[in-house]
């Protein structure tokens, strides 16, 4: 059941088409076009050291998935998307074909990890509301991204399953090991690289050296801004006033 097309083509067969695009917006949830600019928007805002960790604990999560893609190396179900043959408006259909059109390994899911990664971090870290209730929100949330993964036919059910555990597990170890550090950002960018080039060395691509790079200047530029201290500023206030200062030098 975990891997058998059968259960992943029950589930696209069975998805009338305005469910099935649902089903792709909840996708996207869980993708870096939209975990991306949250994560950026979250850490240039933010005004504390928990938040200043999340960009490195996100750029190891696209590393590892990659790793472990290319070392498991399990094809993806052979099942159409539910929306294949639906004449979608182009817009919806470019969505569409950049949710389903991947030629990587099938496990684990990408978008579960990064899902139970970057929500997990809100759920931990955010101050909005209580954390009980930020659990109630976000957890049926994480569990629909995996699920529509599933629906649009490019992931077995085990995939979505060890994505979870995966990512439960890699975001439960990275938060205790920022326990451990004064200035945890640094840290977690340094993991992030390390990572990095594991992904960029096992699947050599423009996307993998791009992540290891990003990772690598990051190390030293968030070295400068924990110079800074932290007061009720906001971190983008700190990288404007850095960036600033460094060009009138």
């Amino acid at each position: 059941m975990l891997f058998d097309a059968e259960v992943v083509e029950a589930v696209a067969g069975g998805t009338p088409t305005w469910l099935a695009l649902i089903f792709l917006l909840f996708s996207y949830l869980g993708s870096i076009y939209v975990i991306g600019p949250a994560m950026v928007y979250v850490y240039l805002r933010g005004d504390d050291r928990l938040t200043a960790t999340w960009p490195g604990i996100v750029l190891g999560v696209y590393g590892l998935f990659v790793i472990l893609k290319a070392l498991i190396n399990i094809s993806r179900p052979d099942v159409a998307s539910p929306l294949a043959d639906v004449g979608l408006p182009p817009l919806v259909d470019q969505l569409h074909v950049l949710a389903v059109g991947f030629e990587t390994g099938s496990f684990p899911s990408g978008h579960a990890i990064a899902t139970v990664v970057f929500y997990g971090l809100l759920i931990l870290d955010s101050d909005w509301k209580t954390q009980r209730l930020r659990l109630f929100l976000l957890f049926p949330l994480i569990l629909l991204v995996g699920y529509s993964r599933v629906t649009l036919g490019v992931h077995f059910v085990g995939d979505i399953i060890g994505g979870f555990l995966i990512g439960a597990l890699y975001l439960g170890g990275m938060v205790y090991l920022r326990q451990q550090y004064l200035q945890p950002a640094q840290v977690m960018f340094r993991v992030a690289f390390l990572i990095a080039i594991g992904a960029a060395i096992v699947e050599p691509a423009p996307d993998t050296i791009g992540l290891a790079v990003i990772a690598g200047v990051s190390v030293p530029l968030q070295q400068k801004l924990d110079e800074f201290q932290y007061t009720e500023a906001s971190r983008y206030r700190r990288v404007s006033r850095y960036v600033r200062d460094r060009l009138l030098s």
